[in-house]
């Protein structure tokens, strides 16, 4: 499966990611209509969001796979 991290995927898995040096976002819808929580530069969840037609952050999918 391929998709975008949650807020709680985000928090379960951060130690698996580095610095991203850019703000990433989100599935997580944020606190306000038309934005979307995201992950700061520094990894920080940022939970109230950000307007979702900002082109000053990225889209890092993730994998899950089954290795049997």
């Amino acid at each position: 499966y391929i998709y975008i991290l949650s807020i709680q995927e985000a928090e379960d898995y951060s130690q698996a990611f580095p610095d991203f040096k850019t703000n990433t976002w989100l599935r997580t819808p944020g606190a306000l209509p038309n934005t979307a929580a995201f992950l700061s530069e520094n990894g920080a969840v940022m939970d109230y969001g950000y307007i979702v037609t900002s082109n000053e952050f990225k889209i890092r999918p993730v994998m899950w796979y089954k290795l049997d």
